[in-house]
């Protein structure tokens, strides 16, 4: 089994506007316990990602947390192996949730 490491996920300011967030419930940035950097942006899918509305079915829509353009993904200095934190945990940073603070 692979070391968790702690990933930082970063929105890019350029692109907030992009309409892929609308498939996000939270559009900020995010600490994320994960082996790799595209299994931190699928554990961020998992907490973040809304139930896929029925007018959008069948449509091109791909995750924001995905996409290299919208999204940073920074490796953190390690959090220590004693840490109580789990893999697959994702946690946020600030209030940027739909309709929230």
């Amino acid at each position: 089994m692979a070391v968790s490491r702690l990933f930082d996920l970063r929105p890019t300011p350029t692109g907030l506007h992009d309409p892929a967030w609308a498939l996000s419930r939270y559009r900020g940035e995010c600490r994320v316990i994960a082996e790799s950097p595209d299994q931190a942006r699928r554990f961020a899918d998992g907490a973040f990602l809304l139930p896929m509305r029925d007018s959008l079915a069948g449509q091109a829509c791909r995750s924001p947390w995905q996409q290299a353009a919208l999204v940073e993904v920074v490796t953190l200095p390690a959090y220590g192996a004693r840490s109580h934190r789990r893999r697959g945990e994702v946690w946020c940073i600030a209030p940027a949730f739909h309709g929230g603070a």
